[in-house]
């Protein structure tokens, strides 16, 4: 029986747990947070999990909430210029995307995980911090090491790959979970994303996400402001204290109603018609306000310790991308997939650097990069034949329902939507059939 061990207990090193535990492997996951704490802790970016990722969870026997959730069935973007306004509204295909917190998705899987671990005797969790010498340890002990967590000393493992992109550029984030019972007139089962471009009145350019929640108070609506580093919403940053030499010493936050106050000012400013509807709305019981920067990357997938061992990274560790495209969970689910058909294909053969490099390799290829690219185009860098596509989009249903089927699978986007001469013949198509 082969042993794995996987470091981190977020949406792709759970699922990629559950995977191989079911496929007989023998599997200790490492997390530095029980599940209470997960449950109580603090929010984390608004994710959503489209109808194919749906669909796999369930089938792969975890809870998807899908009775509890708010569904979300179409898809209401708005690109915001000095030129003017343009949007759509488009139909997911093949059921609906819901959205869940993470605290309670994760908390939730995590305790199914022990169950099955102990029922089957091949699963456990250990909660403890983990070091880069316990990493060496690690791959000692068991046949595959797999890391899924960015931050820290061991997201520093992972090189970044100056060959690939991770779709967009850096952003500031400030978001709140509302009460849904205190946002009267929000239309349920749409999702609205507002991209706001510099220039005219608009200062700074930034992005609004308004989605249906399922929180741990029940149903509710997630608010995410996404602006430029160095815009407004950096208003709501810890302030870094340092001494004479430049060296941090210490950092403040600020309140979380002041968070939500600039938050909501920027709303005004990039979505009035969403911060209309928000007049009265109050944000949830608990930790309700998540502020912090991104950095969308894409680092190299093998981690070498100095003892010349190598372990494998995932999700955060090697990929992230911007949240407005709705790929975070999509991606690290697919990743996870990849990873645990590679490792069930690998047979008795070692898991060496080769094997590590082609697993990611071969996730990249199918999922990664066209989920990166829809990432560009999600967060404002938009090619030139963009406002073609938006202006088809918005006077044509099927080009947005389309649009959206691409948020399901961006796969579906590559032969249309990212390629100016292949938008360009889809656009004349579309026209003919239109005539």
């Amino acid at each position: 029986m082969r042993k794995i061990a996987i470091v981190g207990a977020g949406q792709s090193g759970l699922y990629l747990a559950h995977q191989l535990l079911d496929r007989g492997y023998d599997i200790t996951l490492l997390t530095g947070q029980s599940t209470e704490e997960v449950r109580t802790g603090a929010p984390s970016v608004l994710q959503f999990t489209p109808p194919s990722v749906l669909a796999a969870e369930r089938a792969a026997g975890l809870p998807v909430w899908a009775e509890h959730a708010p569904p979300i069935d179409r898809i209401r973007m708005q690109v915001r210029t000095p030129g003017g306004d343009a949007g759509f509204t488009g139909r997911f295909p093949g059921g609906h995307t819901i959205s869940v917190d993470r605290r309670l998705k994760m908390a939730d899987w995590l305790e199914v995980f022990k169950e099955k671990g102990e029922a089957t005797r091949r699963g456990r969790v250990i909660t403890h911090g983990v070091t880069v010498s316990d990493l060496g340890y690690f791959t000692q002990m068991f046949d595959l090491v797999v890391v899924a967590v960015g931050g820290g000393v061991l997201g520093e493992l992972f090189d970044v790959d100056p060959g690939r992109q991770g779709g967009a550029h850096p952003r500031t984030i400030v978001q709140v979970y509302l009460d849904g019972d205190t946002v009267p007139g929000a239309e349920d089962g749409v999702v609205e994303v507002v991209a706001a471009q510099p220039g005219g009145a608009l200062a700074h350019g930034g992005e609004v996400f308004f989605a249906p929640v399922l929180t741990h108070a029940g149903p509710g609506y997630g608010l995410m402001g996404l602006g430029h580093p160095g815009g407004p919403l950096d208003a709501a940053l810890p302030r870094r204290i340092t001494d004479a030499q430049g060296r941090e010493v210490a950092r403040h936050a600020i309140a979380p109603e002041h968070a939500v106050a600039i938050l909501m000012e920027q709303v005004r400013v990039w979505a009035p018609q969403i911060a209309e509807r928000l007049r009265g709305a109050r944000p949830i019981g608990g930790r309700a306000v998540l502020v912090q920067q991104v950095n969308p990357v894409v680092r190299c997938p093998v981690g070498v310790l100095d003892s010349g061992a190598a372990v494998l990274g995932m999700a955060d560790a090697v990929i992230t991308t911007g949240p407005l495209s709705g790929q975070t969970w999509a991606t690290s689910t697919r990743g996870a997939q990849a990873y645990a058909d590679r490792i069930t294909a690998r047979g008795e053969r070692p898991f060496d650097r080769e094997f590590m490099e082609t697993a990611f390799d071969a996730f990249w290829e199918a999922h990664g990069r066209p989920a990166a690219r829809f990432s560009e185009i999600s967060h404002g860098i938009f090619p030139a034949h963009f406002p073609a596509l938006l202006g088809a989009a918005g006077a044509v249903p099927e080009v947005a329902d389309r649009w959206a089927a691409g948020i399901d699978d961006p796969r579906t986007l590559t032969d249309w939507m990212f390629d100016a001469e292949h938008a360009h013949a889809y656009l004349t198509r579309v026209a003919a059939a239109h005539r």
